[in-house]
């Protein structure tokens, strides 16, 4: 049947090697995160735009379950309590995945807006859960500006990292390109 992939040796292989070299971008984006940590309060959230791409080029069962573990190595790594790195990791995911089945994210000024929504949108809820849990925000007066600033930056380094992230991966973003790709053509369905 044309259209149908079945499940061969190698598409196996692809998703074992995908599945391997994301856990261990995970646990380097992490470090990353811990050792850059941040300059005036504006930090590059590093694991986030890992789990935006899983998001965004994964299949569903795949993106989740990476997710869930990255999560939880964030929580392992984090003095915060433990779950907020899974429920943070898991809204951007799932942020993003439901943008990118909406629209073609496969050009970077969508994946700049969709990372920076992601980001900001993240800032927002853990600002608002730490509030209702009456939790100190620190001595910075603007922090909706420093949000703002770090969901930029994050974005724009993401649009690049993305790229690099789509060109090494083994099943070459296979599951979201041929998801919008029609049979014969080359040219995106939106």
């Amino acid at each position: 049947m044309p259209g149908v992939q079945t499940d061969t040796a190698e598409g196996r292989w692809r998703r074992a090697a995908s599945l391997v070299l994301f856990l261990l971008f995970g646990f380097f984006a992490i470090v990353l995160q811990g050792v850059m940590g941040e300059y005036r309060g504006v930090r590059v959230e590093w694991l986030m735009i890992l789990v935006v791409y899983l998001g965004i080029y994964k299949s569903p069962g795949l993106s989740i379950f990476l997710t869930v573990l990255l999560g939880v190595m964030l929580d392992m790594s984090s003095t915060s309590f433990f779950g907020e790195g899974l429920v943070s990791t898991l809204w951007v995911m799932l942020l993003s995945r439901g943008v990118s089945r909406l629209i073609y994210a496969d050009r970077p000024v969508v994946q700049f807006l969709i990372l920076a929504g992601a980001v900001l949108s993240l800032g927002g809820v853990l600002l608002f859960i730490y509030g209702v849990m009456d939790v100190s925000f620190g001595t910075s007066s603007n922090i909706f500006t420093l949000l703002l600033f770090s969901s930029g930056i994050t974005a724009f380094v993401g649009v690049f990292l993305l790229f690099f992230l789509k060109r090494i991966d083994p099943e070459q973003g296979g599951y979201y390109l041929t998801r919008f790709m029609p049979e014969r053509r080359e040219e995106p369905l939106i």
